[in-house]
């Protein structure tokens, strides 16, 4: 680690302005549930966003809940109106991203721009189709790459659509803890009492969590060997068939996605 500067701004232009200085590499202090050892960090000024006020949870709009980038994955557990929304799905995969000393520290935007952070949040993100809002005026759909991002691009919040939902989110990991090896989340979308849209979800079977675009809501009419061989063909056309690793061939990720994502959605039927 070459750090030389260390920089506190007091507004959000200021932080955009160091970060986009041409002579030195920065980068904003964002912490996920995966820490970059130091000697892996190259950057040379580091630029604290704490004191611009990007930690809060607004549920007071009838259209969004917003949630500040800097918002902890703890605040996100320990909130009312988010443990209530959407079955409790954003509540719920900040639990699980973590154990509680990491949660208190680690940051939406951390969680989210790091690729070896847990991808819980991300996946809940994306079936809820929210935004990230950047200074300057940019809008991002999930998931998001740092190399999306312009240098001086901050994200400053997530906008969440207030909509009619039942969720679920089913993993697998090696312990409560650990990072899923793979994890499918779905949402109903509710219009009238009848289901209206189907979204998911899925890591491990790409370098990133990934939306499976071709399931219909029919879908939740069939049998379940008929869903599952939709279900297992939708994946396997999305999947990355040489992503394998220590903890599953391409094969098993893939088989293990199509099972989570049936259980998935039938617990979420079971919630209507």
């Amino acid at each position: 680690m070459a750090l030389r500067e260390y920089h506190r701004p007091r507004n959000i232009e200021e932080a955009s302005e160091l970060l986009a200085r041409k002579n030195i590499s920065s980068q904003p202090v964002l912490l996920g549930t995966y820490p970059i050892p130091l000697h892996e960090r190259k950057w040379e000024a580091a630029i604290d966003l704490s004191q611009i006020g990007l930690s809060y949870i607004n549920t007071d709009e009838t259209d969004f809940i917003r949630v500040g980038s800097l918002t902890s994955l703890q605040e996100l557990v320990n909130a009312e109106p988010i443990q209530k929304y959407a079955n409790g799905i954003l509540s719920y995969a900040a639990q699980i991203a973590t154990h509680r000393g990491l949660r208190n520290l680690a940051s939406v935007s951390g969680t989210l721009l790091s690729v070896k952070s847990s991808p819980e949040l991300c996946l809940a993100l994306m079936i809820l189709e929210a935004n990230a809002i950047c200074y300057p005026d940019n809008v991002y759909d999930f998931p998001i790459q740092p190399i999306d991002l312009n240098p001086d691009s901050i994200i400053t919040e997530i906008r969440i659509p207030i909509q009619s939902v039942n969720t679920r989110l089913e993993r697998v990991s090696r312990t409560p803890l650990d990072k899923s090896i793979v994890c499918s989340a779905v949402a109903l979308v509710i219009q009238e009492d009848n289901i209206s849209d189907i979204r998911i979800a899925i890591s491990g079977i790409n370098e990133q969590p990934i939306a499976i675009q071709t399931i219909d809501s029919s879908i939740v009419n069939l049998s379940s060997a008929k869903m599952k061989g939709m279900i297992y063909e939708a994946i396997k056309d999305s999947a990355d068939n040489k992503y394998s690793d220590y903890l599953g061939s391409a094969e098993y990720r893939i088989e293990i996605a199509t099972i989570l994502t049936v259980r998935a959605i039938k617990r979420s039927l079971s919630n209507q």
